[in-house]
């Protein structure tokens, strides 16, 4: 089981107990559900409820009910289990794009350093022969990942390097 980064608890909000948590997490929606397990400090902890509140999302967890009670989790991490986001054969995390390979048509172009994100599109900066590229990951640009080899497949990305 692979533990993830997800976002960070910023604050409380109000007396209730809620927490707000800010993420830019690509899968969120799926976390943000009733009984998902969030880990903080390697404690599981699980959802009551979810809502957004402008770029938060406000988090009540079960078992707590009151502001004093949540306070020892302000500016902790969050972390999620994998698995538990249930992704199907082509969806990934875009950590996982990291130190993959470019490969367009099977030819061998580079390897990915680092990813970028924009705010309407996500970028893979690409090392090739001592030069950096960046390659917007949209379907102009992009076939499929292949999670197993972790190879990056592109399309027209050829055309991006000078």
């Amino acid at each position: 089981m692979s533990k993830r980064w997800f976002g960070k608890i910023v604050s409380t909000h109000g007396i209730k107990g809620e927490i707000k948590l800010l993420s830019d997490f690509a899968y969120r929606e799926r976390v943000y559900t009733k009984d998902f397990s969030l880990y903080i400090d390697e404690v599981e902890y699980k959802i009551k409820n979810a809502r957004p509140h402008k770029q938060y999302e406000l988090v009540l967890l079960n078992d707590y009910n009151n502001i004093n009670e949540v306070l020892f989790l302000v500016n902790k991490n969050v972390y999620i289990e994998e698995s538990d986001l249930q992704l199907k054969e082509n969806e990934y995390l875009l950590e996982d794009l990291i130190d993959a390979q470019i490969k367009e048509k099977n030819e061998f172009l580079g390897k990915i350093t680092e990813v970028l994100k924009g705010e309407r599109n996500n970028f893979v900066r690409v090392k090739i022969k001592d030069k950096d590229f960046l390659i917007p990951l949209i379907e102009e640009y992009v076939e499929y990942f292949n999670k197993e080899s972790k190879t990056l497949y592109t399309k027209n990305a050829k055309s991006l390097i000078l």
